[in-house]
C-alpha cells in the first residue's frame, strides 16, 4: 500500500509539473484570433448537416437573409448552403485588407524613391544649368562691356555705317 501510494506520487509530480510549466507559459497578454472558421450546413441550425468548413476570407454570393439569423449563400465552387448571418460582412476580414495595404504601400514606396531619384537628377541638371546661365550672363556683360568701348571711337558706328553704305549700294 505504501509503495503504491509513491508510484502513484512519483507518477503524478511530473504530470503537474508540466501542467504549470504550460500554465505560466501560457500568461501574459494575448489575444482573439480572427482565423473564423465556420460550417456551411443545409440548413438553418446545427441539426442540419456540415457541406464544408470556411474560412475568414471566403467569398460568398449570399442568396438570401432570413429572420432568424441565417443566410443562403453560394460559395466560389457553387456549393450552396446556410451559415449563420452574424459571420458574413461586406468587407473582406482585416487580415485581407492589411495584406492589399501593405502591397500598397510597398508600391507607393518604390513610386516614391523613383521620384526622388528623378527629383534628385532635376535639382543636379538645374545647378549645371544655373552654372551656365552664369557663365553665359558673364560672357554677356563682358561682350556689352566691350562693345560700349568699341562704339564711342567709332569703329563700331563706322563699320555699321560702311555696311549701311554696302547695303544700300
Amino acid at each position: 500500500m505504501k509503495t503504491r501510494f509513491w508510484l502513484v506520487l512519483i507518477l503524478l509530480v511530473p504530470l503537474t509539473a508540466t501542467a504549470a510549466s504550460n500554465t505560466s507559459a501560457a500568461t501574459g497578454t494575448q489575444y482573439v484570433s480572427d482565423n473564423l472558421v465556420i460550417t456551411l450546413r443545409t440548413g438553418q441550425g446545427n441539426q442540419f448537416q456540415i457541406l464544408k468548413t470556411l474560412n475568414s476570407g471566403a467569398k460568398l454570393t449570399v442568396l438570401q437573409q432570413t429572420p432568424t439569423g441565417y443566410s443562403e449563400v453560394r460559395t466560389s465552387d457553387g456549393t450552396e448552403g446556410w451559415v449563420r448571418t452574424q459571420y458574413l460582412s461586406n468587407e473582406p476580414p482585416a487580415a485581407m485588407r492589411l495584406t492589399k495595404a501593405e502591397s500598397q504601400l510597398s508600391k507607393l514606396k518604390d513610386e516614391l524613391d523613383k521620384t526622388q531619384q528623378a527629383l534628385a537628377a532635376l535639382r543636379k541638371q538645374k545647378t549645371q544649368l544655373d552654372s551656365q546661365y552664369s557663365k553665359l550672363q558673364n560672357e554677356h556683360k563682358s561682350t556689352s562691356a566691350e562693345l560700349t568701348k568699341l562704339s564711342p571711337t567709332g569703329s563700331w558706328q563706322g563699320l555699321w555705317s560702311s555696311s549701311s553704305v554696302w547695303s544700300s549700294g
